[in-house]
C-alpha cells in the first residue's frame, strides 16, 4: 500500500504469535487530498505464505493537526495506546468512527478510545 520508497516509514520485527519468530511491522504513509495518514501492516511468516494478519490506522495529520497512537509489542501481544492529538479534541475531530472503505480501521482517539491489546487468534490479530 506504499506508493513510493518515501512512504514507507518503518519496518520492525516482533514476535506477537507466540511462536517464537518475528512478525514483519510496517508502518505506511498514505496521502489522501489533504490528510496524511500512517497505516500499521503486520504480516506474518509461514512456510508457505506472508498473510496480513492486522492493517489499522495509528497515525492522521491535517495541516498542523497532528493525532498518533502508541504502538507498543510486549510479551507475545501488539497493544497500541491512543497517544496524543495536537490541534484536534472531542468537539474538533471532523471524522466518523467507522472504518474508511479501504477495511482500514481509524486510529483509537484519546479523548474516547481505552489502550487495545492484540493477541493472536484464527490466523489474525484480534482485540477482544
Amino acid at each position: 500500500p506504499a506508493a513510493t520508497d518515501a512512504d514507507l516509514v518503518s519496518v520492525t520485527l516482533a514476535d506477537v504469535t507466540g511462536e517464537g519468530r518475528a512478525e514483519l511491522f510496517f508502518r505506511i504513509r498514505q496521502t489522501i487530498g489533504d490528510v496524511r495518514r500512517e497505516v500499521l501492516v503486520v504480516h506474518h511468516f509461514t512456510p508457505t505464505a506472508f498473510p496480513d494478519l492486522l492493517t489499522r490506522e495509528v497515525a492522521r495529520e491535517q495541516g498542523s493537526n497532528r493525532l498518533a497512537n502508541e504502538v507498543v509489542t510486549s510479551g507475545g501481544a501488539l497493544v497500541i495506546r491512543p497517544g496524543t492529538a495536537t490541534g484536534w479534541s472531542a468537539t474538533s475531530w471532523p471524522w466518523s468512527d467507522e472504518t474508511g472503505s479501504d477495511g482500514v480501521e481509524p486510529p483509537l482517539l484519546p479523548w474516547r478510545d481505552a489502550a487495545r491489546t492484540y493477541r493472536y487468534s484464527s490466523e489474525r490479530l484480534v482485540s477482544p
